[in-house]
């Protein structure tokens, strides 16, 4: 409705200025009898563009003070009074006023309106609702320019255009009584702090519960993009804010949305829209009644072209619209040039170049309708972060409102000095728009709102024009989050590597079973996710072939020469206690691996016998040697741990695959090779496991800080038999011990400080116990839970976790909520979880849980027990498979670890 009343705005005028009772009204502005008060005229009309100007930059400082709806209500009421102050007019003084007052109004409106609807649709359905719009921009035209027809027949009447100009009163009527009643966008509700009313907000526009999961990792990506912003905006006031480049690319994205609005007004559109039935009557030469009903008719097409856009813009996308509109409006003023200097009475006076001049007058509007009407109010919105969206639309529709103004001011003086060469001039322009959209502007569609947040940062801030390959050529997030429960019909892998779970899936159709595509599984998340499991680590493997179920404790054991109180006398004791130290990082800390022992006798009892132990490691070693790409989540780990290895320059030093050919750290997107593990597995692939664990003795010396987080991964697997694999695997701390063997590309475990010692508690503050101190070969005490559940010999659900000491909590939570609660596994997996255990003396519970209502009622009551709560991050990472209605279905936990489920 806004933006129908803001369409009727631009439109009314066009018709009126040739009105008898007009020109009679106001004299000074009247070229039908004094052409050469032009100028005087174009000032009078274009001054409501400079209201609109100033409208719109004062929305860089009212629209995040007071939010979206609340400016829209002041908007609206502004135009109020600027149409009272207009159609009450008698002079031209008090017509400039009420114009300059609606231009006001209309300028908060058209600043505020599309980036409220932009942050709050879904990325799908943004670029549709936006492009809505736009049609109602039209519409408003159209039904200003029938109006004016329908008065035409009144004469001797002011009413004839005092009432079109009141007419707009009705719009803003509308809007009133409704805007405070609609959600305030969920954006600029957590950039004030209130979460959960976004949280709320989020919910009733996706129609899900307040605490899905959906939900929970929306308000988390966004109050993530929030906090990049900040740390960008330290010190700079909110003008100051657009002019930065820092990570977010804040002046680059300003740029952008700027000129896509300069470039909107600079088409010439408002050449027709505002002075359509000035150019059928004075310049193509038709009478007064055909000029008037050619422009209603022209607005009427204008309408119903402008759909089109609404049927092609989440198909098509934002840039190749843009880049057909500009094209055809450069070809369709090319045709103008000629066709109006042909049907002027001043040259051939042709009448048939007059109806060619005429139906190109249609054509240019629709390739306007189609890429640039609706476009420009879409994409700023689409391209700046959340920090400085309304400071950005402010300033980049106040230049819209600047060059409109510029248009309408100069295109009467222009038809009066040039002629049929002002349409010359805008053909260029439109020609020059074509290869400005294809270098510069990206790709928004089917893309979040925080997903250009992250297009942006990867971006070079000396070659503006890679943000375009970029946005080709980066994963569209949304597709893989609606991805949520993989379904099939035979068999599935779920893990936290979506590659892997593809590669298991492979191994399935190739005949392999559960334990086969288990093995070639493992190797593979060793190898993508090395901070969290491999070959030099340890695992506990559930597998159930037929009605036989076996457990393979491949946990990683004490060497022959430990003993209990090894970390006591170890060390200079300076700092934090070298003991502490030792158990975690550097030589002493690892045990025996296991999980290369465990994946050969899995294979030896449970496989398929049909594809070799080389068959199933032979993709993972074509993995390493071909390469992958970087994820986001290993560069993030490669990060947390860079700044230990910074301490160890001889450890450092071994570690070349973390590093890429410009001697940085890995970033998501660069592409890794391992040859030498892929030499290592070949070897394992032709030899078959060896219990070899012997290293150089210079790897058991270094010493360094501790690294307080964990290196684990799980997967689950159903095969078409209804075979299952339940596998949790671990190097226990990210990287394990931090030693790396460069020849063989092995990362080693830290697992001997899941041992107790004496006096010390170990990374995951579990205390100390007398069956759990260390004695040769005793493998440590371990949370790992891999489980399957089975309901008459039929798998009914395989579940398993990551996450050190709260893995049995997390599933359990988890199976609770599926057997008791009734939760689907998507819901399940992804909801919040708590845990506790003996020391610390609080309950752990994860920060997303203010999203679940059944949470909040459980800490409320736990509280008022006494029990205290500190809220962390995720504290797990989980993934299963569930079977219903003979169904297999598939959930990874994308929101807290990326994971992805495949299956056929």
């Amino acid at each position: 409705m806004g933006f129908l009343l803001f369409g009727y705005d631009q439109g009314v005028m066009g018709s009126l200025l040739t009105l008898p009772t007009f020109r009679n009204t106001f004299e000074s502005i009247d070229t039908t009898r004094y052409p050469d008060r032009a100028t005087f005229q174009g000032f009078v009309i274009a001054i409501y563009e400079i209201g609109c100007l100033a409208g719109a930059l004062s929305t860089m400082y009212v629209g995040d003070r007071i939010g979206r709806r609340k400016t829209i209500f002041i908007g609206c009421t502004i135009m109020i009074v600027g149409a009272i102050i207009q159609a009450s007019s008698f002079s031209v003084g008090q017509l400039i006023v009420g114009r300059i007052v609606t231009g006001v109004g209309n300028g908060m409106n058209t600043a505020t309106v599309p980036m409220w609807q932009s942050e709050c649709a879904k990325s799908k359905d943004r670029g549709k609702l936006v492009m809505i719009q736009g049609a109602l921009i039209t519409g408003g035209i159209c039904i200003s320019y029938w109006i004016d027809f329908g008065f035409f027949f009144i004469k001797n009447s002011s009413v004839s255009w005092r009432f079109p100009i009141a007419f707009q009163i009705i719009f803003p009527l509308f809007i009133l009584p409704f805007i405070l009643r609609l959600p305030e966008s969920p954006r600029w509700l957590l950039k004030t702090g209130d979460i959960q009313e976004a949280a709320r907000v989020f919910s009733s526009l996706d129609e899900v519960p307040v605490n899905d999961p959906t939900i929970v990792y929306e308000v988390n990506e966004i109050s993530e993009s929030l906090e990049k912003e900040r740390n960008d905006a330290t010190n700079k006031s909110k003008f100051g804010l657009l002019f930065i480049q820092g990570e977010t690319k804040n002046f680059h994205r300003t740029c952008l949305a700027v000129w896509s609005q300069i470039m909107q007004q600079i088409t010439g559109i408002n050449l027709i829209t505002y002075y359509a039935g000035t150019i059928f009557e004075n310049y193509i030469g038709m009478s007064p009644l055909n000029s008037r009903i050619l422009a209603a008719a022209n607005g009427t097409e204008y309408f119903i072209a402008s759909w089109i856009a609404f049927y092609t813009i989440e198909r098509f996308g934002r840039r190749k619209l843009m880049l057909f509109g500009a094209a055809g409006q450069a070809f369709s003023m090319a045709i103008l040039t000629g066709t109006t200097w042909a049907a002027s009475p001043k040259n051939t006076n042709n009448s048939s170049a007059g109806v060619a001049a005429a139906v190109f007058l249609f054509i240019f509007n629709t390739f306007f309708a189609v890429g640039w009407l609706g476009m420009t109010w879409l994409y700023p919105a689409e391209i700046t972060p959340l920090n400085i969206r309304a400071a950005s639309n402010g300033l980049s529709t106040a230049a819209n409102w600047s060059f409109n103004f510029m248009v309408v001011m100069i295109t009467p003086i222009a038809f009066e000095n040039i002629d049929y060469y002002t349409y010359t001039i805008f053909a260029v322009i439109n020609l020059l728009m074509v290869p400005t959209v294809y270098y510069f502007y990206p790709e928004t569609a089917g893309r979040s709102l925080e997903e250009m947040d992250k297009i942006f940062e990867l971006s070079n801030t000396s070659t503006p024009w890679d943000v375009v390959k970029i946005a080709r050529e980066l994963p569209y997030e949304s597709q893989t989050r609606e991805q949520d429960i993989e379904k099939a019909s035979h068999a599935m892998v779920a893990c936290d590597v979506p590659l892997c779970s593809t590669m298991g899936k492979e191994i399935l159709q190739a005949g392999g079973n559960a334990a086969d595509a288990a093995i070639t599984v493992a190797l593979c998340i060793g190898s993508i996710n090395s901070h969290s499991s491999g070959i030099g680590g340890g695992a506990i493997i559930l597998s159930k072939r037929g009605s036989d179920v076996i457990s393979i404790d491949a946990r990683e054991m004490a060497p022959a020469g430990a003993f209990k109180d090894m970390y006591e006398h170890e060390g200079d004791g300076e700092g934090i206690g070298a003991g502490d130290i030792l158990s975690k990082i550097g030589g002493l800390s690892i045990a025996i691996p296991g999980e290369l022992a465990g994946l050969y006798k899995l294979f030896k009892t449970h496989g398929s016998g049909d594809l070799s132990w080389a068959k199933l490691i032979e993709p993972v070693i074509k993995l390493n040697r071909d390469g992958f790409e970087c994820s986001e989540l290993l560069e993030d780990v490669i990060g947390k741990q860079n700044m230990i290895l910074d301490l160890i320059p001889s450890i450092k030093s071994n570690w070349d695959f973390i590093f890429n050919n410009k001697g940085k750290t890995l970033k998501q997107g660069d592409w890794i090779k391992r040859t030498n593990y892929a030499n290592t597995l070949e070897l394992i692939a032709q030899n078959g496991y060896s219990p070899n664990t012997t290293f150089p003795w210079k790897n058991y010396d270094p010493k360094y800080d501790i690294v307080e987080t964990h290196g684990t991964a799980h997967f689950s697997i159903v095969d078409k038999d209804d075979n299952a694999i339940s596998f949790t695997t671990t190097v226990n701390l990210l990287f394990g011990s931090m030693i790396y063997d460069p020849v063989t590309g092995i990362i080693l475990n830290d697992e001997m400080d899941d041992f107790s010692r004496p006096k010390l508690s170990n990374a995951f503050n579990l205390t100390p116990s007398i069956f759990n101190f260390i004695k040769p070969y005793r493998r440590p005490l371990s949370s790992m839970a891999p489980t399957i559940i089975i309901n008459n010999n039929k798998t009914e659900l395989v579940i398993g976790a990551a996450g050190g000491s709260r893995i049995t909590s997390a599933i359990l939570q988890a199976i609770v909520r599926i057997v008791y609660g009734g939760n689907n596994l998507l819901e399940a997996i992804g909801f919040p979880r708590m845990h506790h255990q003996l020391i610390p003396q609080h309950v752990m519970i994860e920060n997303l849980t203010m999203f679940d209502q059944e949470f909040v009622g459980v800490r409320e009551e736990l509280e008022g027990m006494g029990h205290e709560f500190v809220e962390t991050g995720p504290l797990t990472a989980m993934n299963g498979i569930r079977r219903v209605e003979e169904k297999l279905q598939g959930v990874c936990d994308w929101w807290r670890k990326r994971g992805e489920a495949d299956g056929y």
